[in-house]
């Protein structure tokens, strides 16, 4: 591995196959830049994307959007298609930089790093997405000569020989593989990777900021949020989840429809009996936006409710769950914006990745419901019966998670300083 020049602050190259409209990804992306700008004083980092005037409204002072060499689109989202046209040139360009390596202009950069968000499992996302990912960290390592990282993120399971070929092969070209899970590194592990090549840290998301006050003290007036002394409860429903087809899976009605119903009466059982306020908050805009609205058209108790609606980045979404008592989260990095701030949190879940992080790792088996249930009217009764829990139990609760907080905080921030030691060549950090 090359050296950087003495007194010359880093470079980081990112990659990713993730969509900057989703905001738990922009938290990821926020809580690297916190994480490693701690580490390594001056980092920058130079992101791949697609559609960099789309999203250059995230640019800061340590990130950068640039575009990427060989392909276009209106997201960073590639279809198959795209990729099939990316990795031949890649690899040509590859060939080019390793015969004529003076012309390589990605040779400054001290890392490639991978941020493989939710694709990584075959049994979820299936053959293609992992082969096509894992063959793009590849490619990407060929073309731009840096050494390969990975973000902490949950890995397998591969269930093909190809597969796990392929993961095996290509993870084991990586300086750090980092996971976010247990499961995953004991899963890694199985699979016949080094030890001393992962590291088990942390989803970056726990360590984004929210908002500073003044901003949100502007959002929350232009929102014309009403706080009292009322109890307030947010709930964030999920667009991609009320789609599910898996959903009430002993109900042949209509899914969409039974999905708001069930929120909507959450919503009012918490503003009868809880005596709440509830504040709607969209996760994802316009999607959960859409759906807020339609939760609230079906409420009785409009009178105890509000909808946010406002475009807004994942800081300011983080700041206004932190406005929350108890927050009722349909989706997973909701849950960890509330988490992180020792927010006690209920949790619909529908994927193994909700028991494996939420639960396992940060004790909250107990608040996290399957929307897979057969009946919805079950559903209910265990939502309320928790949401009850969490209400009579708030500071109790609170300080469980904190003290959760303390080893997964400890574990985000250690990744930091596990990429400095691999930039400088220094020694590894032990698991």
């Amino acid at each position: 591995m090359k050296e950087n020049k003495a007194g010359s602050p880093p470079s980081i190259l990112v990659l990713s196959n993730a969509d900057f409209e989703s905001r738990g990804f922009q938290a990821i992306v926020r809580g690297l830049e916190n994480c490693l700008g701690k580490s390594l004083p001056g980092l920058t980092f130079d992101y791949f994307s697609f559609a960099p005037k789309r999203y250059n409204y995230l640019e800061s002072n340590s990130l950068r959007l640039i575009p990427h060499p060989w392909a276009k689109g209106s997201s960073e989202t590639l279809n198959i298609f795209s990729y099939m046209v990316l990795m031949p040139k890649s690899l040509l360009r590859a060939v080019y930089y390793k015969l004529r390596p003076a012309k390589n202009p990605y040779r400054r950069y001290a890392a490639l790093l991978h941020i493989n968000v939710d694709c990584l499992n075959e049994t979820d996302y299936g053959f293609s997405c992992v082969c096509l990912n894992l063959i793009k960290s590849w490619a990407g390592l060929r073309a731009f000569g840096c050494p390969l990282l990975t973000a902490p993120v949950d890995i397998g399971p591969f269930n093909t020989p190809v597969s796990r070929f392929l993961g095996r092969y290509i993870l084991s070209k990586a300086k750090l593989v980092a996971l976010r899970d247990g499961l995953s590194y004991d899963y890694l592990i199985k699979l016949g990777l080094k030890p001393e090549n992962l590291y088990l840290g942390a989803d970056m998301a726990f360590l984004m900021p929210p908002a500073p006050p003044r901003v949100m003290e502007e959002v929350l007036t232009a929102e014309k949020a009403v706080k009292d002394k009322r109890l307030i409860i947010g709930i964030s429903p999920s667009l991609f989840q009320m789609e599910l087809g898996n959903i009430f899976a002993g109900s042949a009605a209509d899914k969409p429809e039974i999905y708001l119903g069930l929120i909507a009466a959450l919503a009012d059982f918490a503003a009868d009996t809880l005596d709440a306020r509830i504040y709607l908050i969209p996760h994802v805009h316009p999607d959960d936006s859409h759906v807020c609205g339609e939760v609230y058209s079906r409420m009785h108790r409009k009178d105890s409710a509000q909808v946010f609606n406002g475009d807004y980045p994942s800081e300011i979404i983080k700041g206004l769950i932190g406005e929350c008592d108890i927050f009722v989260s349909c989706r997973m990095h909701a849950s960890i914006a509330a988490l992180s701030q020792a927010i006690p949190t209920l949790t619909l879940g529908y994927q193994e990745k909700y028991w494996k992080l939420l639960g396992d790792y940060l004790g909250q088996s107990d608040y996290l419901v399957d929307i897979k249930m057969p009946k919805a009217e079950d559903i209910q009764a265990t939502l309320r019966q928790k949401l009850a829990y969490l209400a009579a139990n708030r500071p109790e609760i609170s300080e469980r998670i904190k003290e959760r907080l303390e080893v997964i905080n400890q574990r985000a921030a250690l990744y930091g300083q596990k990429v400095a030691e691999i930039i400088s060549r220094g020694k590894p950090v032990s698991r």
